[in-house]
């Protein structure tokens, strides 16, 4: 089997519960709230990463999704995207 076809089969296989989103955001102010109105309309969990924004990004979207994290400086989207593997979450 081709990895596409594998990958597709995988893809087909999947539930909508068995993803969830992870939206890095700094300074987002302007726009996160449209992202993540347009995000909870595909009926995917997500959460957002604040990676140290210094504008409402944080506030703006706790308003808008129940799970997130917020880092108080920037570590860039990257290992601020991979944080939210290394939380104890209880």
């Amino acid at each position: 089997m081709e990895r596409k076809d594998l990958s597709c089969y995988i893809l087909n296989d999947m539930k909508k519960s068995d993803v969830v989103v992870i939206i890095p955001a700094f300074n987002e102010s302007a726009y996160i709230a449209k992202v993540l109105q347009a995000v909870r309309k595909t009926g995917f969990s997500f959460l957002v990463v604040d990676d140290g924004s210094t504008d409402e990004t944080a506030k703006i979207a706790k308003r808008h999704c129940d799970h997130g994290l917020v880092h108080r400086v920037n570590i860039g989207k990257g290992l601020s995207s991979m944080d939210i593997f290394f939380r104890d979450y209880k």
